[in-house]
């Protein structure tokens, strides 16, 4: 049996700065706190690739392996929802937003609590501020 993902397993901000300056922000704010960027899946960019235009769409993935590994060890179906992830999205009137799985989905999800990806929407609403 599938269980439905909801919207309510995902958070959100607004961001008042445009794509490129919200993922280096993202970035900067993320890494002092173990996160490293491991890389970046750019959809608006594959998809210009085949001739379809979209807005900006970006999925930062973030790693820390000192507090993901054991976590992982824990609850082997975590390795489903790391790295963490961070969706940076432009709407098509220029609106960027910010979204990422909410730590108690993941708790529920997985059955253990996640403090590391706790601080992450924290973190993310000060450095968008």
């Amino acid at each position: 049996m599938t269980e439905q993902l909801s919207k309510s397993s995902l958070l959100s901000l607004a961001s008042p700065y445009d794509i490129e300056s919200t993922c280096q922000k993202i970035g900067a704010a993320l890494a002092p706190l173990g996160f490293t960027l491991l890389f970046t899946v750019d959809h608006a960019a594959a998809a210009a690739k085949v001739g379809i235009v979209m807005p900006a769409t970006r999925v930062l993935f973030f790693g820390n392996p000192a507090n993901g590994s054991p976590l992982i060890l824990q609850a082997p179906t975590l390795a489903i929802d790391l790295p963490a992830r961070v969706l940076v999205a432009q709407d098509t009137s220029g609106k960027v937003k910010v979204s990422w799985n909410d730590p108690a989905f993941l708790q529920q999800r997985h059955g253990l609590s996640v403090p590391a990806l706790a601080a992450l929407g924290q973190t993310l609403a000060s450095a968008l501020a």
